[in-house]
């Protein structure tokens, strides 16, 4: 499985224009940045406000699923389980009370 999900025919295309001579790879570059221009051109993207209420939203989600990890964790504990938490556990899920676990 890999770390990033990154298409290979795109790894593929950046590893030639790499091994390509500094003069024949100018070309290839200059046409991609063309295509990059064009599409931000055509469609800008996210707007802000909508960029921090999708941060938002998705800072909620990513709570709400580390609540329902610390509620599986609680209750492997409660059936004789021990479990090590994540380092990187969210303080919030598991400080909780058990009423605010789903």
């Amino acid at each position: 499985m890999p770390r990033f999900a990154v298409p290979r025919p795109f790894l593929a295309a950046l590893a030639g224009l790499l091994l390509l001579p500094g003069a024949a790879r100018a070309e290839p570059c200059d046409d991609l940045a063309r295509q990059i221009a064009d599409l931000y051109r055509t469609d800008p993207g996210v707007t802000a406000p909508q960029r921090a209420t999708d941060r938002i939203e998705a800072d909620r989600r990513l709570l709400d699923l580390e609540r329902q990890e610390e509620a599986l964790i609680r209750s492997a504990e409660r059936a004789g389980f021990d479990v090590m938490r994540r380092a990187d556990a969210d303080p919030r899920a598991v400080l909780s009370s058990d009423e605010v676990l789903p």
